[in-house]
């Protein structure tokens, strides 16, 4: 025998927030209760999760084509009665007369309203799939984000800047700096009479002390004029690179540098990089240093000139390179 909840009455204005809360005390209680059908409530609640309208009142896509389904079905059944007999005759020679032109045009339109609801129900299946695609790669980003940092950056550019500086300027044109301590290398050759500028990922964009950019390095190359430089210092923003941008990165240098452009690239020592980042963050970065043989292969196929040297305790290198004129 079930009792019937204790919900308490007043004369005064009834508190919808009180008595729901009573109505929730009194149905905990009951569920602690010995024999209350614990597996009967999960099985309402999972058809309720299925079948029930969503929060925000709107209709799902398989609904929508459930819609359309039952929309496309038309009936030429039309009504004939009326309140005046001759009007009903009358009505009843022209739906058989018109019957047959009728139903000519209804499977015409209820064809074309069922091959339009598949093919909407096909779309549909595909757009879920690529959503249930999409929910596996979100869920897979946060582990990547929470990835450590690469630590310190490396002491290529601190290795090898007087090279870098004794050679900005010698393709003549404007001098590219990119992307560790632009804005002090940019600075350094511009007092000494270079045209030359920077280039950053990250800063303020309002600081014009003197020419600095801000962003991608791939990107800035890709706005910059066919032959527009005459000299690419790259140093840091190299350490980072990762198998897809690498051919699109030299491409976009053999486009912007003229003919017999210079070229001059930092880098760490891959293995020096791992050892630095950690064996995980090196396993599972999404970029990494590349080695001098790669750098070496990819220039001369692009028509470059270019040599390499290692830094005495092998930890970083430079390779130097020059554009053939075409």
């Amino acid at each position: 025998m079930t009792t019937e909840p204790s919900v308490s009455r007043s004369e005064g204005p009834l508190d919808l927030d009180g008595l729901i809360a009573e109505v929730e005390a009194e149905a905990a209680e009951r569920r602690r209760s010995p024999g209350w059908p614990i597996e009967a409530e999960a099985r309402i609640a999972e058809h309720l999760a299925k079948n029930a309208p969503s929060p925000d009142v709107r209709p799902t896509l398989h609904r929508l084509v459930t819609a359309i389904e039952e929309a496309s079905f038309i009936t030429i059944d039309v009504p004939t009665t009326s309140s005046r007999r001759p009007v009903t005759l009358l009505k009843v020679l022209l739906k058989k007369a018109l019957g047959f032109w009728f139903r000519f045009l209804v499977d015409q339109v209820t064809s074309l309203g069922v091959t339009t609801a598949r093919t909407v129900r096909a779309v549909v299946i595909r757009i879920e799939e690529v959503e249930r695609r999409l929910d596996r790669v979100d869920a897979q980003i946060p582990q990547a984000a929470q990835l450590p940092a690469a630590g310190e950056p490396s002491p290529a550019l601190d290795t090898w800047r007087p090279e870098l500086v004794a050679l900005a300027g010698a393709g003549g044109g404007r001098t590219l700096c990119a992307d560790l301590q632009a804005t002090e290398l940019s600075a350094e050759l511009q007092a000494a009479g270079v045209d030359a500028y920077g280039l950053e990922r990250v800063g303020d964009p309002f600081d014009t002390s003197l020419e600095l950019r801000h962003g991608d390095l791939l990107a800035h190359l890709g706005d910059v004029d066919e032959d527009a430089l005459g000299c690419v210092l790259l140093a840091g923003c190299t350490d980072r690179l990762d198998g897809a941008s690498f051919p699109s990165l030299v491409r976009e240098l053999t486009r912007v540098l003229r003919p017999g452009g210079r070229l001059a690239v930092a880098a760490e020592a891959p293995w020096s990089w791992q050892l630095r980042v950690g064996a995980v963050e090196a396993d599972l970065a999404a970029a990494r240093p590349f080695s001098v043989d790669t750098w070496l292969a990819h220039l001369s196929e692009a028509g470059f000139v270019a040599t390499a040297a290692h830094a005495e305790d092998g930890q970083s290198y430079l390779v130097t390179a020059r554009l053939a004129a075409t």
